[in-house]
């Protein structure tokens, strides 16, 4: 028991760490960036967003109470070595993400920047 509520803690931490991260002002200045724009977003409509090379960026976007909103990124296809998804097998999820503002993810050797932009139904 004492493990697994370590487990959870440690897990927590490091994803607070990670999204601290996925910031502008963090990068190294000589950071290789791929610029993908403004990803228009809609709630429960995965966005596929081309990468090269084959690979898509898929987010999933939810709307949260507050107003921000949460985004579920994953690579397809699904990287079988972990090399081109850091956060390693599964999802990367972003939280209290707002519209309009501009994200760094690790991608690779690099990183790829968007801003999601918020599309009303």
């Amino acid at each position: 028991m004492r493990f697994a509520r370590f487990i959870s803690i440690y897990t927590a931490i490091l994803f607070v760490l990670f999204a601290a991260s996925c910031s502008k002002r963090s990068l190294p200045p000589s950071a290789r960036v791929q610029k993908l724009g403004e990803v228009e977003v809609v709630t429960q409509t995965p966005k596929r967003v081309p990468l090269g090379e084959g690979k898509e960026l898929v987010i999933a976007t939810t709307v949260l109470p507050n107003g921000e909103i949460q985004l579920e990124l994953d690579i397809d296809p699904k990287p079988t070595d972990g090399s081109n998804a850091p956060w390693g097998p599964g999802r990367l999820m972003m939280r209290h993400v707002r519209s309009g503002q501009e994200y760094d993810i690790p991608f690779g050797d690099g990183f790829v920047r968007f801003t999601p932009e918020l599309k009303k139904q």
